[in-house]
């Protein structure tokens, strides 16, 4: 799965990735000012699989990953989060039951929160929404697989 700052994603495959020419392929389309995110290891044939997305502002939205289609020739992709302002996507995970963020606590000090269940539930929502702003910590830097 791959994302950019702007809020937009797609599923493509690895060999998608790959051009004939040596000085490769432009496969992901950022706006001006946007950066590509870490892409995120996604198996699309899996049941139960879902998405978390996390913005710069503490918002945090689930999604099933069946809501993404897969996007052979790249381009800009489908609305994640929707996002407003001076907010921007800053984390992207795929994962089975369990989310885990990382980020700062109170006086600045690094934690990470496992997410899972009834607590995971509050943040499901349809793909494009702008989630819900998650309390786990102060200050949330990145999602990954629990």
């Amino acid at each position: 799965m791959l994302a950019g700052s702007g809020g937009y994603g797609l599923l493509a495959r690895v060999g998608d990735l790959t051009a004939r020419q040596r000085s490769g392929k432009a496969f992901l389309t950022l706006e001006a000012g946007e950066q590509m995110l870490p892409p995120a290891l996604a198996s699309v044939g899996m049941l139960g699989d879902q998405v978390g997305c996390l913005s710069t502002q503490g918002r945090l939205l689930v999604f099933p990953l069946s809501e993404l289609k897969l996007q052979p020739n790249g381009g800009r992709g489908l609305t994640l989060i929707d996002l407003d302002g001076k907010d921007a996507l800053a984390s992207v995970a795929v994962f089975a039951q369990a989310l885990r963020i990382e980020g700062t606590g109170r006086g600045g000090k690094v934690r990470d929160e496992v997410v899972k269940g009834v607590a995971l539930q509050s943040y499901v929502g349809k793909r494009a929404r702008k989630g819900k702003a998650q309390d786990a910590m102060q200050k949330a830097l990145r999602l990954l697989p629990g």
